[in-house]
């Protein structure tokens, strides 16, 4: 797909009536202290008409020192924690939580909000997560190590991993256990 050069902001149009899709791509990232980590979606107008669309940062729990920002056509600071954007008809913006984190392994997740702003019904969120370790994982075998799926779900979530399961959180959309 053709990815948005820019985002629109602040956005002004009120006509913006069209939907859109959350494609995670990469959301779970690993690498070693002090690396900046990059976790990735894609943001996807699925109509003919524009639209405009809210994306908050919902929940955030950081291990010691870390802290993370997003890019969407342009980087934004760490203390930002929502920004709206202009999704034009069929265009996709590419979209990167990006995780800086301190010298010591830790790890981090933040859950990022997809919200359609004239349709309260086309919305989504998404988990991200980040982990250091002094060992260091190639972030292809930490991406093979599980899969669950659909997101979102309404009854049945399916897990599958390569690996072993030790335990598994699953979080409702309000952030509860």
């Amino acid at each position: 797909p053709a990815y948005s050069q820019f985002s629109r902001c602040p956005p002004t149009s009120t006509s913006a009536n069209g939907s859109f899709i959350v494609n995670p791509l990469n959301t779970i990232v690993w690498g070693a202290p002090s690396q900046s980590l990059y976790a990735t979606a894609d943001i996807i107008n699925n109509s003919s008409d524009d639209v405009l669309i809210e994306v908050v940062k919902m929940i955030e729990v950081y291990g010691a020192g870390w802290n993370s920002g997003f890019c969407m056509g342009i980087c934004y600071l760490t203390t930002v924690d929502s920004t709206t954007i202009l999704l034009t008809a069929g265009d996709t913006m590419h979209f990167s939580l990006d995780f800086f984190t301190s010298t010591t392994p830790d790890s981090a997740r933040v859950r990022v909000g997809f919200r359609n702003v004239n349709n309260q019904s086309n919305g989504f969120s998404q988990w991200f997560y980040g982990y250091t370790s002094p060992v260091g994982i190639s972030e292809s075998q930490a991406n093979d190590a599980i899969e669950v799926y659909p997101n979102p779900c309404s009854d049945k979530l399916t897990v599958t991993s390569a690996n072993d399961i030790q335990s598994i959180f699953i979080y409702d959309v309000t952030g509860a256990l």
